[in-house]
């Protein structure tokens, strides 16, 4: 054998270790799931192997090449060309094309970011063109400009809950058949939070009232409110606005602005814009009939979506929450205390509470069916196994005490043979106070040890990163820079192009001043003394100083509202009276403080 043939051998022996050692490590490193993070460490760790292995290989080659040299004497110079040919990138025989493959991915991957949350360059997903139609106007402009200038703090807050709560709406929703871009929808109703209330009464992600929930299928009543569950009430919501979708023919606008508004409401602005609801006409064509704040919620709903899809597009750094919504799942079944589960898995009262936002009452509910209690992740066996350990006693359900006149808490419980503080903690109470036909739950005084687990199999749930679906920006929007914009700090908004044709009718709130009749209003704007009285529920003709009335015209026919400051004016009470928010006044007149004074005329539109 020729020196030649046993380096080649020596490479190829050198090479087959090589990928059996890098299979065995690879195998060590992978973690059970591989979130974005996990995968540009697994690349990392396959680049430094790679580098170590390849080393290892030209150093055994060269040390072939010397020992040869010296027992045959022959000249190494053809030697090391063939060396340098077969770890040569091209050069692609046999197990070398693998080895050349992979030294070049990893070489290529070297420079990733571990703490970045994106794809790398060459798995970015292009932008996508979305199911709803994310409509370029003056409207949905504004409220772009606005989030991107004044609510960059609400933007952070959006984009980090979403890292959390996103992958398991996408999941649900790819179920349900329906658009992905909808889970935006639940950026303005909540802000991504679980257990937000409203002052009407709506609650959880997706803020539905208790009937529009229950014709849904969720229960909410004084022990358990399925509306702060994310995954049943994300359900209900997907399957919420489809029907809404057929109702409305088709059209994801009004079924979205239906999500906002009730069906009288739409079918009103419909006729009024001349459509029914069998064939109605598109949101912007009945958006003048509409209430104000459902008039904006589609513009704020494209706004949000365009932006949280890709913040990066818009100068907006993401970072990383470190955070996935995961846990284990076990059916309990009977009236189990929550600090008791919390005590079997290991944890603190919080976190269970945290996890099971559905349950009202400081035990879980009384119900025919066993009830699917989350727990943290990896606690599953844990809490089988302490609960089998229990005392038979403490598997017993607590029941229920109608709190009758002039009972006390003490007097119940010295009647049970119980303490007050147990009373307090199974009741979550904080004081003393009841009240007549209260009911109270008493511990351990069940009649049988109905208390148990349900399945014996380990569930577990992880729902992983978000998908990056970024939407494709409207053609009729361009990307801008504004004053100040840097590298470091770009400060980016939007414009419509010059090729846009934006015949929106906008209302105008016009205030009215003393002399003014109907008729000089309507020919001063161009409309119909009957519209004027149907915008602004008006039977006759009387109006009066003072009165702001709506009013519903094109933008290319009406210049600027322009008001002039009285005394006591100030910018907030002019902001109100108008529609618009004080930093937009203050923009569309150059101010830089709150100052105005009597006689000032501000541009208010």
């Amino acid at each position: 054998m020729n020196f030649l043939k046993f380096q080649q051998l020596a490479l190829y022996i050198s090479c087959k270790l090589w990928i059996i050692e890098r299979n065995d490590i690879l195998h060590l490193f992978k973690p059970p799931m591989i979130p974005f993070p996990s995968l540009f460490l697994h690349k990392k760790i396959s680049c430094a192997m790679s580098r170590f292995y390849l080393a290892a290989v030209v150093l055994v080659s060269l040390n072939a090449c010397s020992a040869i040299n010296e027992l045959t004497g022959q000249n190494s110079a053809e030697t090391e060309t063939v060396t340098a040919l077969e770890t040569e990138p091209g050069i692609q025989t046999g197990e070398s094309m693998l080895i050349e493959d992979l030294v070049s991915t990893a070489i290529d991957s070297g420079e990733l970011d571990i703490e970045n949350t994106r794809p790398a360059e060459e798995q970015v997903i292009l932008p996508i063109t979305p199911a709803v139609a994310m409509t370029a106007n003056r409207v949905v402009e504004r409220e772009i400009n606005d989030y991107l200038q004044n609510r960059q703090r609400l933007l952070q807050l959006w984009i980090e809950r979403g890292q959390l709560w996103f992958p398991m709406i996408e999941h649900i929703f790819a179920e349900e058949g329906v658009p992905d871009e909808l889970k935006y929808l639940a950026l303005g109703e909540s802000a991504l939070n679980p257990v937000a209330r409203s002052s009407a009464g709506a609650a959880g992600m997706w803020q539905f009232m208790p009937a529009t929930a229950r014709g849904e299928g969720l229960r909410v009543d004084s022990w358990i409110d399925e509306r702060m569950d994310p995954e049943l009430s994300t359900r209900a919501a997907a399957k919420h606005l489809k029907i809404l979708y057929d109702v409305y023919g088709g059209n994801w606008h009004l079924a979205l602005a239906g999500y906002n508004c009730s069906y009288r409401c739409i079918s009103r602005a419909v006729e009024r814009a001349g459509g029914s609801i069998e064939n109605p006409p598109s949101f912007w064509e009945i958006y003048p009939y509409l209430p104000r704040q459902t008039r904006n919620f589609i513009p704020k709903f494209i706004a949000a979506a365009m932006i949280v899809s890709d913040p990066e597009r818009f100068g907006i750094q993401v970072e990383d929450i470190g955070q996935e919504y995961t846990y284990d799942l076990v059916h309990v079944s009977g009236m189990m205390s929550m600090e008791t589960a919390a005590e079997l898995a290991g944890t603190d009262l919080t976190t269970i509470r945290n996890l099971n936002p559905s349950v009202r009452r400081a035990t879980l509910p009384d119900s025919a069916e066993a009830f699917p209690l989350k727990i943290p992740p990896g606690t599953y066996q844990r809490f089988v196994r302490t609960f089998n350990n229990l005392p038979e006693d403490e598997k017993v359900s607590p029941t229920e005490y109608s709190v009758r006149p002039g009972d006390t808490l003490a007097g119940i419980a010295e009647r049970f043979q119980t303490s007050i503080s147990e009373l307090q903690a199974v009741n979550n109470i904080r004081t003393h106070l009841i009240y007549p036909d209260q009911n109270l739950l008493i511990p351990g005084t069940g009649i049988s040890n109905d208390i148990a687990l349900v399945n014996r199999e380990p569930r577990s749930r992880n729902f992983g990163d978000t998908l990056y679906r970024p939407i494709k920006l409207n053609e009729g929007f361009q990307l801008v820079e504004q004053a100040g914009s840097s590298p470091e700090n770009p400060l980016i908004a939007v414009s419509l192009s010059d090729d846009v044709v934006d015949d929106l009718v906008i209302p105008t709130i016009y205030n009215v001043r003393s002399g003014d009749t109907l008729g000089q209003i309507s020919e001063r704007f161009d409309v119909s003394i009957r519209d004027i009285q149907i915008w602004n529920n008006i039977r006759g003709t009387l109006i009066y100083p003072g009165q702001e009335l709506t009013l519903h015209t094109s933008a290319t026919e009406v210049s600027p509202t322009v008001y002039r400051v009285r005394r006591g004016d100030n910018l907030a009470a002019i902001a109100r009276r108008f529609g618009v928010s004080v930093d937009n006044l203050k923009r569309l007149n150059g101010l830089n403080s709150d100052l105005i004074f009597p006689g000032q005329d501000l541009q208010v539109n």
